[in-house]
């Protein structure tokens, strides 16, 4: 299924997922890893100086129109909800209250966030490893919005 939520949660846990491992060097949004993370295939091509992107889902059906700015909205709500900082040219890092929740070890999973949310975007391949991601980012939101960092 690829409904917008779980679109969504996979490109966000992918976002999350690299700008905790590489913090706090800010990175640049990889489109095509975003779309992927989703189960979706992204691929963009020169067509007389016009930059052409098709996404397709696992059905090869063409979804470029529907979802064509969708990594965008996502990447946008993690800045305006304060999840990640815009440092220019597409480069973003996480924010000191996200770094705080990924780092928090809440017994039940016997690790960090950040690391539950590593293992999930690795194994993210199917529908099981998305039910995963969805529920790591949902845990991480939480955190955020409650103001959990321990």
């Amino acid at each position: 299924m690829h409904d917008n939520i779980t679109i969504f949660n996979s490109m966000t846990g992918a976002l999350l997922d690299e700008l905790y491992r590489s913090f706090p060097s800010p990175r640049q949004v990889d489109t095509k890893a975003l779309y992927e993370a989703a189960g979706l295939r992204f691929s963009s091509y020169d067509e007389m100086g016009v930059t052409v992107e098709k996404i397709k889902d696992g059905d090869g059906e063409d979804k470029s129109e529907e979802l064509k700015f969708l990594h965008r909205h996502v990447v946008k709500w993690l800045v305006d909800e304060g999840f990640v900082r815009d440092v220019g040219s597409r480069r973003y890092v996480l924010t000191s209250k996200s770094l705080s929740v990924m780092n928090a070890h809440p017994a039940s999973l016997g690790g960090s966030l950040g690391a539950k949310l590593r293992d999930a975007v690795s194994d993210a391949g199917g529908e099981a490893g998305r039910a995963a991601v969805s529920e790591t980012v949902g845990m991480i939101i939480g955190g955020v919005v409650r103001g959990l960092s321990q």
